[in-house]
């Protein structure tokens, strides 16, 4: 699954991995994240519940190779600094980052796996930023 926005916090990618109604929806997966969350003990223990992969490459390729499903937010922590309060983006609009993001599609063909895209509309709204002088 390639879930898009990010946001500050990646709701949708999180708990679509989490409740047994989403399980029935998209099966079980384990989610992609980055490995600054692993220096958060809260965020490593709830994401080690999710069971979840590393976003380097080689976690990724391993995972793969032994038939995980993966969820991924292809924009990455990048993607949370898009849109509003950045200089010419309005506090309505929503931003993803793909065009840039082509590793996933080389991985998933490389597998042969499929990529469902999920747009998850409003992420991006649940949490602002803090502008800082």
């Amino acid at each position: 699954y390639a879930i898009s926005p990010h946001g500050l916090f990646p709701f949708a990618l999180a708990f679509a991995a989490l409740p047994e109604q989403a399980q029935d929806a998209f099966g079980r997966f384990r989610p992609i994240v980055a490995t600054a969350t692993s220096f958060f003990p809260f965020v490593r223990t709830f994401l080690s519940w999710l069971r979840k992969i590393d976003a380097s490459r080689a976690s990724v390729d391993h995972a793969l190779s032994n038939g995980a499903r993966i969820g991924v937010a292809p924009g990455g922590i990048a993607e949370m600094f898009e849109g509003y309060p950045k200089p010419g983006a309005l506090p309505h609009e929503e931003y993803t980052i793909i065009k840039q993001r082509k590793g996933f599609v080389r991985m998933a063909v490389k597998h042969g796996v499929p990529i469902v895209p999920i747009y998850c509309f409003g992420a991006t709204k649940t949490f602002r930023r803090l502008q800082l002088p």
